[in-house]
């Protein structure tokens, strides 16, 4: 049995702590996590956060396909490769409970097994009571003694994926940060190699003046070592009433992720990753 594990915590708009009544709620299509700011709902078909609100401002847009949704987990790590649990044979619980401080908080669990290899695919999403935050936990356990797999464990991640013009500005850490490209600088932008373009043609966008000619998701990758927090934030242009929002996703601990210290991945790009890696632990099988 292989298994990997780790916390993390995706925090949508973080400001002084305000009372909010945790409501934990399931119907036939989703599972819901709410207090009197944030509301998230898992949808039940994909597996995935496919609604998620703060004081009415909606986070991710319209659901079409892989974007407007997140957080979510998927991984490459099939034989056919990417695989998103939630849509095979997904189950689900529902956590309301109260921690050790007094404090109200719910939960979702995601577990889905995939067939061909035994392979368990786990997410946790947790709300608590005067909180604006999302606490992610993904698990992946292999069980299958009469046919092991344990190759193509490449990526392990969930993803934060908005399909909405909110998010002004993307932020790797307190020294990189920059616009995202604009409308115009997309609609005449160059592909230049996988996940690379040319924004030459647009001198004067924002992006271009502040960050480069060109565009491409590993200019805004880190190192572990350093690195703290993440994500994308909204200058108050776009969205209702001019605030100002954050996505951000705040690392919880750095000491299982794959590589070490001096490893480097992806943070962002208009999707906030959190980029666990490779196996993370081995343990024997019992």
């Amino acid at each position: 049995m292989v298994q990997a594990s780790l916390i993390s915590c995706l925090l949508t708009f973080c400001v002084a702590p305000v009372f909010a009544i945790l409501n934990a709620t399931e119907d036939s299509k989703q599972l819901v996590l709410a207090n009197d700011r944030l509301y998230a709902a898992v949808n039940k078909a994909n597996g995935a956060v496919y609604s998620l609100t703060l004081d009415g401002q909606n986070l991710l847009g319209t659901p079409s396909g892989s974007s407007g949704i997140g957080p979510y987990l998927d991984c490459y790590c099939t034989p056919s490769g990417f695989y998103t649990p939630g849509s095979i044979a997904p189950k689900y619980q529902l956590i309301k409970d109260v921690d050790s401080t007094g404090t109200p908080y719910g939960g979702i669990v995601l577990s889905e097994t995939y067939p061909p290899t035994g392979q368990t695919l786990e997410q946790y999403w947790f709300l608590r009571e005067g909180e604006t935050g999302l606490h992610t936990f993904s698990r992946l356990v292999y069980h299958n003694k009469t046919k092991p797999f344990l190759r193509n464990l490449q990526e392990f991640r969930t993803l934060f994926r908005p399909n909405t013009n909110l998010w002004t500005h993307l932020v790797t850490n307190q020294q990189h940060h920059a616009p995202l490209p604009s409308k115009n600088a997309i609609s005449k932008q160059v592909v230049v190699q996988d996940a690379t373009w040319y924004l030459g043609n647009t001198p004067n966008d924002p992006y271009v003046l502040q960050e480069s000619d060109y565009f491409t998701k590993y200019t805004f990758a880190d190192t572990w070592r350093d690195h703290d927090v993440h994500g994308l934030y909204s200058d108050g242009t776009t969205s209702k009433d001019n605030a100002t929002f954050g996505s951000w996703l705040v690392m919880n601990t750095r000491d299982t992720y794959f590589g070490g210290p001096l490893h480097s991945d992806l943070v962002v790009d208009g999707i906030v990753y959190n980029y666990i890696g490779m196996i993370l632990f081995l343990i024997p099988q019992m």
